[in-house]
């Protein structure tokens, strides 16, 4: 399919320094003055028309912040419904909104994620709202998840025009970048590409940096073949993959892919955004935040982890080859990584693929007894899953993606790579309600 040579799987773990809130074992406290807010709703809420309503809001106080967000967007069996979500931070001018789509039908559904970033200093504190409305009923949201990341140091940058904005001084140092416009992907070959263009570069100071990207895929007309969108993010000597596909009969079908990185440099890199695709598949509503690290912990393939530089944030990261599990097994792990005694906001992603056999995959991340699903994806050619969890770890203990796949006769197998954990450790993990009951109503 044209994919370069890479590793496509992989398992980090990163380490933020916090202040605590939680009632945990004194052993789990350890450096840093930082916190982490989250939000969490697994029940199901009806979407409605429009935009109006939060399905979901976290109150930040003041503060630099970085937000992220993800949740579970699915339709009724004789259902098709176009859902347009965004992210929020802040009020007025200063307001950031990270923008987001999806296409739902047929009983099936489909994750978004979303990032945004601002200085809250100035203010008493803000609103990060998620919001998502349909073009009819018919439409449900779960597995909601706010994590808000208070930092010393942030950076914004308009990749569109290189415009930045900096404030404050300090560690952790996060730069995000953004670019709403779509790019539209002219590939020689109509039904594969052939070459990777650049969609979006954010520029990074010498450093190790943990880089995390999001961008939306779509197809606007009705195409010969079934189309797709294939992507890297990459920084320095590191790279990642992400790579949906979309129905040709139901436009405009947005997707979300999701991408981390780590990498280390001596001299000032970008972490660029490189996408390939079918047809005039565009890519556009593009975030990529990096977080610079102190300590950082990398393992490709099974070989010895190696470990460079020292302080916080510390990043682990590990890379495998791509997993695949049999329908006729219940359930089999596809990535897993021991986490020390401590606090985690923990993100797990993964490329499903069926090679053009429309599958329904299910797959959950979990840690000690705290889990995150996600179930109803429809799977043709290739689709991205994506998981968020906080969870408190008392004795060392796995960070797990395991999927189950359903039954498709004749069809032996689907395959998962660019199997992602990324955990980060925090001294405070402040999780206001931690479970949002389902609003009545909900299928």
């Amino acid at each position: 399919m044209g994919r370069r040579s890479v590793a496509t799987s992989l398992v980090m773990v990163l380490i933020l320094g916090v202040t605590a809130v939680m009632e945990v074992p004194a052993a789990i406290a350890a450096g840093g003055d930082r916190v982490i807010l989250t939000r969490t709703q697994l029940g199901a809420t009806p979407v409605h028309k429009g935009l109006r309503t939060p399905v979901q809001t976290l109150h930040l106080p003041t503060g630099r912040w970085v937000v992220l967000a993800k949740a579970h967007v699915s339709a009724c069996k004789k259902c098709r419904v176009t859902v347009e979500c965004q992210l929020s931070l802040g009020n007025g001018t200063g307001r950031d909104v990270h923008h987001g789509a999806a296409l739902v039908y047929g009983g099936r559904g489909i994750d978004v994620a979303f990032s945004v970033a601002r200085d809250l200093t100035a203010a008493v504190g803000a609103d990060a709202q998620l919001r998502c409305g349909g073009n009819k009923g018919g439409a449900t949201i779960e597995g909601i998840r706010i994590q808000a990341i208070q930092v010393a140091r942030l950076r914004k940058v308009d990749l569109a025009t290189g415009e930045a904005t900096e404030t404050g001084v300090g560690i952790p140092f996060a730069i995000q970048g953004r670019l709403a416009a779509y790019t539209t992907l002219t590939p020689a070959d109509p039904s594969w590409g052939e070459e990777y263009a650049v969609m979006a570069a954010l520029p990074l100071p010498p450093g190790r940096w943990w880089a995390h990207a999001t961008a939306i895929a779509q197809m606007p007309t009705p195409q010969r073949h079934a189309y797709f969108a294939d992507c890297y993010l990459s920084v320095a000597n590191g790279s990642d993959q992400s790579a949906v596909s979309m129905n040709r009969y139901v436009q405009p079908d947005p997707k979300v892919m999701e991408l981390d990185v780590v990498s280390a440099f001596r001299s000032p890199r970008d972490a660029s955004l490189e996408c390939q695709g079918a047809e005039q598949t565009s890519v556009g509503d593009i975030r990529i935040t990096a977080l610079k690290v102190g300590r950082s912990t990398t393992s490709y393939e099974g070989d010895a982890p190696t470990t460079s530089g020292t302080g916080a944030p510390r990043v682990v990261h590990a890379a495998d080859d791509q997993s695949s599990w049999n329908y006729d097994v219940d359930e089999a792990t596809m990535a897993s990584v021991t986490l020390p005694v401590g606090r985690w906001l923990v993100l797990g992603k993964l490329t499903a693929s069926s090679e053009g056999i429309h599958v329904a995959p299910a797959c959950r991340l979990a840690v000690a007894d705290v889990t995150d699903h996600t179930e109803d994806l429809e799977v043709y050619y290739e689709q991205t899953f994506v998981m968020r969890l906080v969870a408190v770890v008392r004795a060392p203990g796995e960070a797990v993606i395991i999927c189950q796949a359903a039954t498709t006769p004749g069809f032996e197998y689907v395959s998962a790579w660019n199997v992602g954990i990324s955990a980060i450790q925090v001294r405070d993990l402040n999780n206001p309600r931690r479970d949002t009951p389902a609003v009545r109503g909900a299928r």
